[in-house]
């Protein structure tokens, strides 16, 4: 992450970092759908008609509630930003990437923040938690797919490190998706 001041360090803290629970899938879903309305992609090959955006939990957290999770859900995990009331601000998560071939790549997915998170540097730490997560779970690579009018989300990427590709490594799950980025997770762990 770049270098930032003591203000933005001490504006950072007011938001905690933690584990998606069950009572967070309501407002995830309401901040996802309203950003993506906001930005116009409220459209069919989007987010914003995927079936699990209502029960993040249930597809994230589905190994944590098994009693072997070895066993069980494939490697994921989602995490939200609360502010100092636990009143969750934002989101991201990263799950597996194409066929079950490929156990290198996670894909960073549903990193959303609402309008009061923005100017926080949240999805910095966001994206940082679960680099680390995605590298813990035994993850080299991580790839995203995002949209051409999402600048700011663009900037963040472009500033984290992710490289561009002129195309997905394996078909688009969402076919509104226009740019795509990755980045090798040990480089994350060496700097």
């Amino acid at each position: 992450m770049k270098a930032t001041g003591e203000a933005e360090v001490q504006r950072q803290k007011l938001f905690t970092i933690r584990p998606l629970e069950a009572r967070d899938d309501e407002t995830m879903f309401c901040i996802a759908r309203a950003r993506l309305k906001e930005n116009g992609l409220d459209v069919a090959g989007s987010v914003y008609f995927d079936p699990a955006l209502r029960n993040l939990s249930d597809y994230y957290c589905a190994a944590a509630a098994c009693d072997d999770p070895s066993l069980c859900a494939p490697r994921r995990g989602y995490f939200v930003a609360v502010d100092e009331r636990d009143h969750v601000v934002a989101g991201a998560g990263f799950a597996e990437y194409g066929d079950a071939s490929n156990t290198d790549t996670a894909e960073l997915q549903k990193l959303y923040a609402s309008t009061s998170a923005e100017g926080f540097g949240i999805s910095y730490r966001l994206i940082e938690r679960v680099e680390a997560a995605a590298l813990s779970a035994g993850y080299t690579k991580l790839y995203l797919e995002t949209e051409h009018r999402l600048h700011a989300a663009i900037h963040v990427y472009e500033n984290l490190g992710f490289t561009r590709l002129d195309r997905p490594p394996v078909a688009a799950q969402h076919s509104a998706m226009d740019r795509f980025y990755i980045e090798d997770l040990p480089r994350v762990a060496e700097s």
